[in-house]
């Protein structure tokens, strides 16, 4: 199957999870590029460079982890939605988390920048829906 994104972008600051997520990405064959970053400051930082650089892909889909040290997910988020204007195309941002607190996933919901919220660990399930409901012209199972 040819490669549909032109970039995902995997921000969480466990490395473990990181390299299992790109795996479940590799195996479904969506990307070529997955961009690994362990902190939402560190992301946010290349989404601005990708502006400036043209070779560095901006991302079609993010995955973003809630808590993380220096900028978690919602410092991500809140950046985002204040420079989103800059960016050349609206990524889809899937936050992915292991809290299942309600005030968390209340949040999520009603945060327009986010697309959905998953738990993790991230599997070929969840990454199919995802496809299938942002992306259904680019992916088949």
């Amino acid at each position: 199957m040819k490669p549909q994104l032109k970039c995902v972008m995997l921000i969480d600051d466990d490395n473990m999870t990181n390299f299992m997520n790109k795996i479940i990405i590799d195996e479904a064959e969506i990307t070529k590029t997955i961009i690994r970053k362990y902190s939402g400051n560190s992301a946010f930082a290349y989404l601005s460079d990708s502006v400036s650089k043209d070779y560095l892909p901006f991302p079609d889909l993010v995955f973003v982890d809630l808590e993380m040290p220096d900028g978690n997910g919602w410092d991500f988020i809140e950046r985002y939605n204040v420079e989103k204007e800059i960016f050349p195309i609206t990524p889809i941002i899937i936050m992915l988390t292991t809290c299942k607190q309600s005030d968390t996933v209340v949040r999520a919901g009603a945060t327009k920048e986010i697309s959905a919220l998953h738990f993790k660990p991230l599997t070929h399930e969840i990454l199919s829906t995802i496809m299938i409901n942002y992306f259904p012209n680019s992916f088949h199972q």
